[in-house]
C-alpha cells in the first residue's frame, strides 16, 4: 500500500463547475446545495416563486445565486460544507471549479497519479538513452525538433530496434518493432512517409469480430497498475482562491482543494517492466526536483516569496492535477537538457507563446500568494 500526502493544496478537476445557483455562502462556510433535496421539500420549496426568480435574474442579465432566492432552505439541504479561506463576494458570485468525487467524497484518481509518474519515466528513458548512445540522442533530437529528413535516415539504423527493446519494452523480445508507431503511441504526433510527408500509421490486425486493432502497441502505460485513492470527507478539503500570477490580468478562480497535510492511500504495482517500484519512485523524485527548481527560478524572477522548503526536502515528491504546467506534462525539461529547448517549444507549440510557461496558478491566502498547486509525496507503507 502507498500513502500519498499533500504538500500543497491539490485540485484534480471533475471537468465541471459549480454555478452560483448550486451553493450559498455564510461566514466562512460554503454550502453545496442538494438541489434534488430542495425540489422535494414540499413544505418550504415554492416552485412558482423559484421560476419567477430565474426569469427575473435572466432578464436583468445577472448570475442567479441561490443565496438571493432562499438561503435557509439551501442550508437545510447541503450535499457538503467546506470552509473558505478567501470569501466569495455574494454580490458577484463566481463559478467554482469542482474537485472529482465519488458519493460527494474527495479522492485522487489512479490515472492522475499514474500520469504524473509516467511523465517522469518518459524523461528518464529518453535521457538515459541519449546519454548512453549518440545514435539514440540523434533519434531523440530529431523527434523533438521534427527533423523529418534526419528521421528518415535514422529509420534505417538498427539502433531504433535496440532502443525500443532495451528501453521501452524490457520484457518483450519481438522480432518486428514499428519504431515510428511506438513513438506515436508514446509521445509524438507524426510519422514520416517515404517522401517526408507526415502520415499516421501503426500496424493493425483483425480481432475475432473482424475489427481492426492496433498491434505492436508498445508504450509505458502497461508498466504500472495504479488504483484510485480511498475517498475522504469534506474535512480534508476547503474552498480556496487561485490567481493566474504573471498574467496581464488579475484573474481569480475559486477551486475546491484538498488541504496540505492530508493523507490518502492507494495500491500500485509494477508490471511488464524490469524497473522496480522503488526505482520508479527515485526517477519520479529526480524529475520533479527539476520541475521544482524551474518553479523556484520563476518565483524568484517574478519577486514572489513562497517558502518551498517543505516541498523541496521531501523524498518521492511529484506534482499532479491543476497547476502542473507544461514543465510536468511535456518533454520541455529534456529538451532544455539537450540544448534544444527553444526549437522544441517552437516546433511542438508546447506553450501558447512558444516560450517556457510565463504564468502560474498560485493559491492566495489573506491577499497574498501562499502555495503553488499540486505538490504531493509518495511513501510505500508496510502492510
Amino acid at each position: 500500500m502507498f500513502e500519498i500526502k499533500t504538500l500543497s493544496p491539490i485540485h484534480v478537476g471533475s471537468g465541471e463547475e459549480i454555478s452560483p445557483m448550486e451553493y450559498v455562502v455564510e461566514g466562512e462556510d460554503f454550502f453545496r446545495v442538494d438541489m434534488e433535496g430542495v425540489f422535494h421539500d414540499k413544505e418550504r420549496f415554492e416552485r412558482e416563486k423559484f421560476l419567477e426568480f430565474i426569469d427575473d435574474t435572466t432578464l436583468k442579465k445577472k448570475a442567479a445565486y441561490f443565496g438571493t432566492f432562499d438561503r435557509e432552505i439551501a442550508k437545510a439541504h447541503p450535499r457538503y460544507i467546506l470552509k473558505m479561506i478567501e470569501e466569495i463576494d455574494e454580490k458577484y458570485p463566481s463559478q467554482v471549479k469542482e474537485f472529482i468525487k465519488t458519493s460527494d467524497k474527495f479522492y485522487i484518481p489512479g490515472s492522475s497519479i499514474k500520469g504524473a509518474i509516467l511523465s517522469a519515466l518518459y524523461w528518464y528513458e529518453l535521457k538515459e538513452g541519449s546519454n548512453s548512445d549518440g545514435g539514440i540522442e540523434k533519434i531523440v533530437r530529431a523527434c523533438l525538433t521534427k527533423d523529418f529528413r534526419s528521421l528518415q535516415e535514422l529509420q534505417r539504423n538498427e539502433r531504433y530496434k535496440r532502443f525500443i527493446v532495451t528501453r521501452w519494452n524490457r520484457k518483450y523480445r519481438r522480432n518486428e518493432i514499428d519504431f515510428g508507431g511506438t513513438l506515436q503511441n508514446i509521445v509524438f504526433e507524426c510519422l514520416i512517409g517515404e517522401k517526408g510527408e507526415r502520415i499516421r500509421y501503426v500496424k493493425q490486425r483483425r480481432d475475432r469480430k473482424g475489427i481492426e486493432r492496433i498491434t505492436n502497441d508498445i508504450k509505458f502505460a502497461p508498466w504500472l497498475q495504479v488504483t484510485d485513492t480511498n475517498p475522504i470527507s469534506e474535512a480534508g478539503a476547503y474552498l480556496g482562491l487561485c490567481k493566474v500570477y504573471g498574467s496581464s490580468r488579475d484573474i481569480g478562480i475559486f477551486y475546491e482543494l484538498l488541504k496540505p497535510g492530508v493523507s490518502l492511500y492507494f495500491d500500485m504495482a509494477a508490471q511488464k517492466t524490469g524497473l522496480e517500484l522503488v526505482k520508479m519512485l527515485e526517477i519520479t523524485d529526480s524529475f520533479y526536483s527539476h520541475v521544482l527548481e524551474a518553479n523556484k527560478k520563476w518565483l524568484s524572477g517574478n519577486a514572489i516569496s513562497i517558502n518551498l522548503d517543505g516541498i523541496e526536502s521531501q523524498r518521492y515528491k511529484l506534482r499532479l492535477g491543476q497547476g502542473s504546467s507544461s514543465l510536468a506534462t511535456s518533454l520541455l525539461i529534456l529538451a532544455d537538457e539537450l540544448g534544444i529547448k527553444e526549437e522544441y517549444l517552437r516546433k511542438w507549440r508546447v506553450t501558447k507563446y512558444h516560450t517556457e510557461p510565463k504564468t502560474r496558478k498560485l493559491v492566495f491566502e489573506n491577499g497574498k500568494p501562499t502555495y503553488p498547486l499540486g505538490w504531493v509525496k509518495l511513501e510505500l507503507k508496510n502492510e
